[in-house]
């Protein structure tokens, strides 16, 4: 059984001559090149635009190699339970991030991601629940790995899981400690980094203001409150069955104990990638203190006091911050502290990975979002006008491939009504344009919006824009007396299919396994016969309902007209009831019809023309 896009395939193989013409006179012409900028992004720390080299727009996606290499790190999650909403639209926003890059800028991403898998709230749910702690972190583990999978998520290149890492992260604290940033504290017997002597000797300029001095039960042996451990020692392991390894300092001083949180990323980052990383992501909640702790490990590590530049500023080692603004649930940010979690798993079991994907893409990636009922709604309209699109675009494709012309009853089954006042009304203004002039604009949204600190909501407005407008271009488009005008108006579909199998390719939204999609599409393939199927049942159903829409239009007339002179015998009139019985039971046989298509992935709307 072919699927709609081997049928395709077949069809433009016979007719490929003048479709390639096309396509040659259009590569030719010099007002087709996009022009371009130089790409840019907004690091956190500093809030300053920072250049990703070596980045240009790629307007083919049959390209066989990259331009440019790129790594990225994200911090993953300390895996004691599952994981919620909050998670995945971090994650998801990381994800968009790497696939638009990849497939719009010709950049091949080298994505990192560690994993906590020991942890004080581990150690705890371990003790509480009898549970050895590496089974319950590597249950929550594969838990997290299926909810990515679920949300259509890449997979890192690496995952860097702390239990696989402690010697790494261990040599690492050596040479912090061997530099002199850190201590062995006297109350607690954990090894702290030493962030005052680290401020002085480096003679950081921009230190950021955070946290606070005050002195609490958590400061205590501290030489500053805003030290943090390297090692956690675990003086009582014996006692209360923690996990514990030995840290051994160069001095002879042997630690029982396990690896701090901050130190951990800097430390796993820097045995993937070396010395720089170009992209650093992870949720807004980590920018302090987690990842200025981790940058102040990473400049002891790499730099050593001196006047250069480098050595003087802080999160040197990364390129770009990025991070993701959070999700806000009845007015507080999602967490487990807060207790205030929807589990991804739990979501999925009433709404589609789409609409989270496309909540991610609505929003800016640094935007919080605020989560309620209404904001889905608006995302599952969104949802069916994209679907509907795709329908469409498939529907006339095939029809032009067999026909001429498009009729009323082609239009019937493409027509939608969709409520458009989500979108910005500037953006509604544009009824006159082309299928090219839009295929031009969609393009043109999507790489400034790239350039426009990753924008993505640019092209997805310009997309749903289309749609709501995509029947009035279909019914216009074509003339029956212009074959010219079918051939342009199909490569234009071909433009406009490739266009958004691209698009959709880079945002994940899985709505056509015409698109080579993976196989989990919801929607079925249909073979050729399926579809002349569908036409013939559209094209019986229109003709029987216009019919009974006439007899009994006729029929009321003349009940009328009897009404108006005499009153009817009561024998006639309970034959004119029983025919507008007949009558009604064709039509709700018609609706039926119309029930069980749409069931199947074709969507009908009825005309309202006169008979």
């Amino acid at each position: 059984m072919w699927n709609r896009r081997r049928l395709f395939q077949r069809i433009i193989t016979i007719r490929s001559s003048s479709i390639v013409e096309k396509c040659q006179q259009l590569s030719s012409q010099p007002n087709r090149i996009i022009s371009f900028d130089q790409l840019e992004l907004r690091s956190t720390f500093d809030k300053q635009q920072r250049i990703i080299p070596n980045v240009t727009y790629l307007n083919r996606i049959d390209h066989h190699h990259y331009d440019s290499n790129l790594n990225l790190y994200c911090c993953g999650p300390t895996v004691y339970d599952h994981s919620h909403l909050g998670h995945a639209i971090t994650y998801i926003r990381c994800d968009l991030i790497i696939k638009m890059l990849q497939e719009f800028c010709n950049v091949n991403i080298h994505f990192a991601m560690n994993i906590t898998d020991i942890d004080d709230k581990i150690i705890k749910k371990s003790q509480e629940t009898n549970v050895d702690y590496r089974q319950l972190s590597n249950e929550y583990y594969q838990s997290f790995l299926q909810d990515m999978h679920s949300l259509r998520i890449t997979k890192p290149d690496y995952l860097g899981k702390v239990l696989d890492n402690i010697p790494t992260i261990s040599d690492y604290i050596h040479r912090i400690y061997d530099k002199g940033f850190a201590y062995i504290n006297s109350e607690t017997g954990d090894l702290n980094f030493d962030y005052e002597n680290f401020l002085r000797k480096y003679s950081i300029k921009n230190i950021p203001n955070f946290g606070s001095n005050q002195i609490t039960e958590k400061s205590f042996g501290k030489r500053s409150p805003k030290d943090f451990a390297l090692w956690k020692s675990s003086t009582t392991a014996k006692l209360s069955n923690e996990p514990y390894w030995l840290l051994k300092l160069p001095n002879g001083t042997e630690i029982k104990g396990r690896p701090g949180w901050h130190v951990e990323c800097s430390a796993i980052s820097e045995s993937i990638f070396g010395k720089k990383i170009d992209l650093h992501f992870g949720g807004q909640d980590l920018m302090f203190p987690h990842h200025h702790c981790e940058s102040c490990c990473s400049h002891v590590y790499q730099y050593k006091p001196s006047i250069d530049e480098n050595s003087q500023k802080l999160y040197s080692n990364v390129n770009v911050w990025l991070h993701s603004g959070h999700l806000i649930l009845r007015s507080e940010k999602m967490s487990k502290s807060l207790g205030n979690v929807i589990l991804i798993k739990d979501f999925l079991q009433k709404y589609s990975a789409n609409i989270l994907r496309l909540l991610c893409i609505r929003t800016h990636y640094r935007s919080e979002i605020d989560f309620d009922e209404k904001l889905l709604l608006e995302m599952s309209a969104f949802d069916e006008k994209l679907l509907e699109l795709q329908r469409q675009i498939e529907w006339a494709i095939y029809k032009l491939s067999t026909t001429t012309s498009f009729d009323n009853n082609d239009l019937s089954m493409m027509n939608v009504t969709i409520d458009t006042s989500t979108i910005d009304s500037s953006e509604q203004q544009q009824q006159q344009l082309s299928l090219d002039e839009w295929i031009n604009q969609i393009e043109q949204s999507i790489w400034s919006g790239l350039l426009d600190d990753m924008d993505l909501n640019r092209s997805l407005v310009k997309i749903i824009c289309l749609a709501n407008q995509f029947s009035g271009i279909l019914s216009s488009s074509i003339y029956p007396d212009q074959p010219q005008s079918k051939q342009k108006f199909l490569f234009n579909l071909i433009r406009l299919r490739k266009l958004l199998q691209r698009w959709f390719m880079a945002t994940s939204l899985d709505y056509y396994d015409s698109f080579d999609q993976s196989s989990s599409s919801t929607t079925t393939t249909i073979s050729t016969d399926q579809l002349a199927i569908v036409e013939y049942l559209t094209e019986f159903r229109q003709n029987i309902r216009q019919s009974t829409l006439l007899m009994m239009k006729n029929l009321k007339k003349f009940q009328q007209q009897q009404s108006e002179q005499q009153q009817q015998p009561e024998q006639q009139q309970q034959q004119l009831e029983q025919q507008k019985f007949e009558m009604n039971k064709i039509l709700e046989q018609c609706d039926q019809t119309r029930t069980f298509l749409e069931k199947h992935g074709f969507k009908l709307k009825d005309q309202r023309s006169s008979p």
